[in-house]
């Protein structure tokens, strides 16, 4: 017997070849685990946090076909097999980025965030360092390690507000927190990746142009944040590797046309763009 399984997300297809002897063995039961542990290993989930359901349906696959569990294995890891969205925060706003993304958080989505110091907030600086200053005296009077912690990076404060929109405190909402990771900057190895915007939090998009903006590394450093110099340092090393990088790219993507167009003036060719001319291309 054979099962084939194909994975369109990651175009990855895994054949798991099965005797007919194992299908009613008292051992299919640990070889299903066995190969439930190969694929946890492809997935974003955690073994850990499936171990009891994990057994249950080794035991189920003891009493049955051996095809349905794998079948249904699959449908159950499918939801962990997204690949994790990068954003750039630059230009987006604070509350509405972290919305959308906390909803996706919740459905299974990994969210990589960068460069969480040019989010920006509605409103001036000096009225949202008042509010950012009331809400750093807020403590325990009893034990002033307990309570709130007060974040000065702005990735961390971006991560807040994340989390304040999530029922972190559940496990679902542990899992989604765990999806989610926010930097300063735009670190290694994310600098040589695709970098998406979210055009439902932009600001030039949802407000209007002359309304006063907070940037989120102004009001970090406003109450006490002390590393911008040095990500200013590291993101310019950044931006000279970027910009060699592209222009490289320019000119590979040049030399490309270049050598379409000569390949394409061949006369040798001439009958066949006839064909292609009748179908449109």
């Amino acid at each position: 017997m054979c099962i084939c399984v194909e994975e369109k997300n990651q175009g990855v297809v895994f054949i798991v070849h099965i005797s007919e002897r194992l299908l009613f063995s008292p051992l299919s039961g640990f070889f299903s685990l066995f190969v439930l542990g190969v694929f946890c290993f492809f997935s974003a989930s955690t073994l850990v946090f499936c171990v009891p359901l994990l057994f249950s349906l080794c035991v189920v696959a003891d009493r049955f076909n051996l095809s349905l569990f794998l079948s249904f294995l699959f449908l159950f890891f499918s939801m962990f097999s997204h690949k994790p969205i990068i954003v750039d925060l630059r230009g987006h706003l604070l509350g509405r980025a972290a919305a959308i993304i906390a909803k996706e958080l919740l459905c299974g989505q990994k969210v990589i965030c960068v460069r969480a110091e040019l989010c920006e907030i509605s409103g001036s600086l000096f009225r949202n360092k008042m509010d950012m200053i009331d809400f750093m005296h807020k403590q325990v009077n009893y034990n002033k390690s307990h309570g709130q912690v007060h974040h000065r990076s702005p990735a961390k404060l971006f991560w807040r507000a994340v989390r304040g929109m999530i029922p972190y405190k559940t496990a679902r909402g542990v899992e989604a927190l765990r999806r989610l990771k926010v930097f300063n900057g735009v670190p290694h190895p994310y600098d040589t990746k695709k970098r998406m915007v979210i055009p439902g939090a932009l600001r030039v998009l949802k407000i209007a142009p002359h309304r006063k903006v907070t940037v989120l590394g102004d009001l970090a450093e406003q109450i006490g944040w002390t590393r911008r110099a040095t990500l200013e340092r590291y993101e310019a090393q950044r931006k000279v590797k970027s910009a060699a990088f592209y222009k490289r790219k320019k000119q590979i993507a040049l030399l490309r046309k270049k050598e379409t167009a000569k390949a394409m003036a061949d006369p040798k060719l001439d009958k066949w763009k006839a064909i292609l001319k009748q179908y449109g291309y």
